[in-house]
């Protein structure tokens, strides 16, 4: 081919109508075009495209079209009965047009590898006898070629979807043959190059989860036609719906010859009552194990609500023992007056942080260490005008860190004097804090603490007036 280059390009969807335009049915095309087009849920074609573009050079250009947005793209771009897809090739030999016959356009269809070498050596035969001229000179045009009926009279077979467009209807049930199973479908036969779709849905009335696991390539069937559309070369069929109907024979690819498919023996009938009895035991075998899992889930729910009822019995009892310790608290904090002492105010901060928090806010905020200071009971004593009790409520807050995030509790530390630096005392290492016991009132009691740095906590140091920026060491 002196280097010429191989003519080999891969078109995808959006380029297909500007290549059906300006390439197919451009009257000035010399050179035929190949089509490759990749098998179903495959990004790969049966013959190699790299490989046959290198074989035939210059002669041909060799294009490349997914099966999917590309192949439907070219059947709307092309005229009916033109296009390839789902694995076949095609060439396109010059002088295509809007009226062009399709059988002067070539379509092999490719199911395996066997059939992708002999479609390969024909179409190479076609394109290098294609190249060849005649003793005048001249290249034989498409239209020269045999016509369909002509190829018939000279022996070869005619076209299989013709067979079953001539023969069978929507609604009929046939015998077909399994030659291929995909995991949501399974492709069978009808003629040899003539299949049909049984989507998985309709492979048996039980559900299938696999249609390898009740089909076998090379299995006899009987399918019931649903769509038929010869064509494009494609339909759609349902085992399911064929069972106990009447058989049509199967048939011939030249009327008066045998049937591609006999109908059904009695050893072929008894092997698919066979297979579907034991599809049958297998099936009641798994429900059998579904029941039992059920049953045993049952069981497992049923101990687990047991074992929540007793839980929920022994909380109940755990809260009302809580309740009970609570108001028996609240009553000794009743008939004790904070003020008495340090252990009582301490114990009202206690039953008022329970009483005030709820379960989530104690997990959030829990009480810390308390203590309280030699001058603080004194400082609380002297007050005029403000409850112990706000006291003790501000006191849990400061405790548990609440104070922090309310607002106007107006927490900050305490320096000497406005804008001072901040106090710390000498002993440990504290610092000191302050905050307001009331809010809205400039005049109204501060609440004075230390923050002690060793093991955390508070130590509660004085109530004093706003304008206060001293704290007892």
């Amino acid at each position: 081919m002196g280097g010429v280059a191989p003519r080999l390009r891969e078109i995808p969807a959006d380029a297909i109508p500007a290549f059906v335009r300006e390439t197919l049915l451009d009257a000035k095309r010399a050179r035929p075009v190949v089509a490759l087009t990749t098998a179903p849920d495959t990004r790969r074609a049966w013959i190699d495209p790299a490989e046959l573009a290198g074989e035939l050079g210059a002669r041909a250009e060799v294009v490349l079209l997914e099966t999917g947005a590309a192949t439907w793209a070219l059947g709307a771009a092309l005229p009916r009965r033109l296009d390839v897809y789902g694995g076949a090739a095609r060439i396109w030999w010059p002088g295509l047009t809007e009226g062009s016959d399709p059988f002067d356009h070539v379509l092999f269809l490719i199911h395996d590898e066997r059939e992708a070498a002999r479609a390969r050596e024909r179409i190479v035969a076609a394109i290098r006898a294609h190249g060849r001229t005649p003793a005048g000179g001249a290249r034989v045009p498409p239209a020269a070629r045999p016509r369909p009926a002509e190829r018939r009279e000279a022996g070869r077979p005619p076209d299989p979807w013709e067979r079953v467009a001539q023969e069978y209807r929507v609604g009929d049930v046939v015998p077909a043959r399994v030659y291929r199973l995909e995991p949501t479908y399974a492709l069978v036969e009808l003629l040899p190059r003539a299949g049909v779709v049984v989507p998985l849905r309709e492979i048996d009335y039980t559900w299938v989860r696999d249609p390898a696991e009740v089909l076998s390539v090379g299995e006899r069937v009987n399918v019931k036609l649903k769509e038929l559309d010869p064509p494009n070369r494609r339909g759609l069929a349902s085992i399911r719906e064929a069972h106990g109907a009447a058989v049509r024979q199967g048939l011939a690819l030249r009327p008066g010859e045998r049937p591609y498919l006999d109908a059904e023996t009695a050893e072929e009938s008894l092997l698919h009552l066979r297979r579907e009895l034991e599809r049958e035991r297998e099936t009641r075998r798994r429900l059998e194990r579904e029941l039992q899992e059920a049953l045993d889930d049952r069981r497992r729910l049923a101990q687990q609500g047991e074992d929540l009822k007793q839980g929920a019995a022994a909380a109940r009892k755990e809260l009302r023992s809580v309740e009970d310790r609570l108001a028996a608290a609240e009553r000794l904090v009743g008939e004790l007056d904070p003020l008495a002492s340090e252990p009582a105010f301490l114990a009202a901060v206690r039953v008022e942080h329970a009483r005030r928090f709820d379960e989530a806010d104690r997990a959030r905020y829990p009480l810390g260490r308390m203590r309280v200071g030699h001058e603080f009971m004194a400082s609380l004593r002297q007050l005029e005008g403000l409850e112990s009790d706000k006291v003790v409520e501000v006191c849990a807050q400061v405790a548990s860190g609440r104070a922090h995030e309310i607002p106007g509790r107006a927490v900050h530390e305490l320096t000497e004097g406005v804008g001072g630096r901040a106090i710390l005392r000498a002993a440990d290492g504290a610092r000191a804090w302050r905050c307001a016991l009331q809010i809205g009132s400039p005049s109204a009691r501060r609440l004075h603490w230390w923050s002690l740095p060793e093991r955390g906590g508070v130590e509660f140091a004085s109530v004093a007036v706003h304008d206060a920026y001293t704290i007892p060491e």
